[in-house]
């Protein structure tokens, strides 16, 4: 499984999506897509639909990045 989180914010393990932030003080969870799943094909969940996450991981790039499952159903954004 491939996250957009980099270093130690990235467990690439679903089950320790839930797990609390200590260094914070407070509980996060992650969400987890499977880009692989149909549902999120070009065909069924068209481009315009993932801006949201686009506008986010630009804004947060330092932090977060796409991954290439990613890039590929948003061929239109330049990364």
């Amino acid at each position: 499984m491939f996250s957009a989180f980099v270093g130690f914010c990235n467990c690439k393990d679903v089950k320790k999506c839930r797990t609390p932030l200590a260094y914070k003080g407070y509980s996060q969870d992650r969400a987890h897509v499977d880009l692989n799943d149909p549902k999120w094909s070009t065909a069924k969940f068209p481009e315009a639909n993932w801006e949201p996450v686009v506008t986010f991981l630009k804004r947060y790039h330092k932090l977060v990045h796409p991954s290439e499952a990613f890039k590929q159903l948003t061929p239109n954004t330049a990364w």
